[in-house]
């Protein structure tokens, strides 16, 4: 098949396309102009790299490959990372703009790279289910919301639609959640609630296989979908792994801070509009995790365990 690919030279479209190309596909890539050159250099087999905007239409229409399905992961990600005009150009407006190019030029299907973040950053129930009511808080949660409902409504004869709500993912090259973890760690610098913590991650090597076999896959579409690893994980567990691995003990304890002082250093920070901090801080305090049996069900799932995949990340 031909796949065309949106968000190929990030951390999570990284880890897809080495993925598809395994499997033998053909991966058509839109990438920026600065982004180009690195990809281009690294002449994998079976990649077409093509530069542009995935949502102009005239940049669109100029792509000369015939397209069997689209993956869409590019977005403006997380809190603060762009005006809101920026969220709705790019994750609303982008999303519709590949949509109808999709129908127009015959791509038979299209899976949507979402968040669990449309139900909040921390859902209301637990775990938290894709039939809960939406709450997407923020900018960005509210622009992939948006996105979601763009690409259920296209569903049809015509194009066969999928939606994934993954949660954070982790694995090899990623600089985000996890790897902030470890350096904090490695400085016991990471003050741990008094509470322990409940909290549902994701490995992106298991969700780049999920999102592969569904290419040649009747199942689930039409459908949204909850993506996150086997079960939610302590938080002390967590970082005591974490310290275990590097220092050969586990986390001292005195590391740790009543739950009240995180609660109100989240009251504070949204005051301040500093909501990157905020959601930081939110996700190390408070329980989140999702009820993912019908991807399992469904779609085949085979998650991954989080603590072990974790350990195998450190030295």
């Amino acid at each position: 098949m031909t796949i065309l690919l949106t968000g190929s030279n990030g951390f999570i479209g990284s880890h897809f396309l080495k993925a598809l190309l395994l499997r033998g596909h053909t991966v058509v890539a839109p990438v920026r102009p600065s982004s180009a050159p690195a990809l281009k250099k690294r002449n994998l087999p079976g990649l077409v790299v093509v530069e542009g905007f995935f949502g102009d239409a005239a940049f669109l229409e100029s792509i000369k490959q015939p397209v069997d399905a689209i993956v869409h992961l590019a977005a403006i990600r997380g809190a603060g990372a762009g005006a809101a005009d920026d969220y709705q150009r790019i994750n609303v407006d982008g999303t519709r703009a590949l949509l109808a190019w999709a129908v127009s030029r015959g791509v038979s299907r299209f899976i949507h790279c979402s968040t669990v973040g449309v139900l909040g950053t921390i859902p209301a129930r637990l775990p938290a289910s894709v039939a809960d009511e939406p709450a997407p808080d923020g900018p960005y949660h509210q622009s992939k919301f948006q996105a979601e409902q763009l690409v259920r409504r296209a569903h049809s004869s015509r194009i066969q639609t999928l939606v994934l709500r993954p949660t954070i993912t982790y694995g090899a090259g990623d600089n985000g959640f996890i790897p902030r973890m470890i350096r904090m760690v490695r400085r016991r610098m990471f003050i741990l609630p008094a509470r322990d913590v409940h909290m549902h991650l994701l490995s992106v090597t298991h969700f780049a296989g999920l999102c592969v076999s569904l290419l040649n896959s009747e199942r689930g579409w039409g459908g949204v979908y909850h993506v996150a690893d086997r079960e939610k994980v302590s938080l002390k567990k967590l970082v005591d792994l974490i310290s275990q691995k590097l220092t050969k003990k586990p986390y001292p304890r005195l590391l740790q801070s009543p739950v009240g002082l995180y609660h109100a250093a989240s009251g504070l920070l949204e005051a301040a509009g500093r909501s990157g901090l905020k959601t930081s801080i939110e996700l190390i305090s408070r329980d989140w995790y999702y009820d993912i049996a019908p991807t399992v069900e469904i779609l085949h799932y085979k998650p991954g365990d989080t603590l072990k995949e974790v350990g195998e990340m450190l030295p």
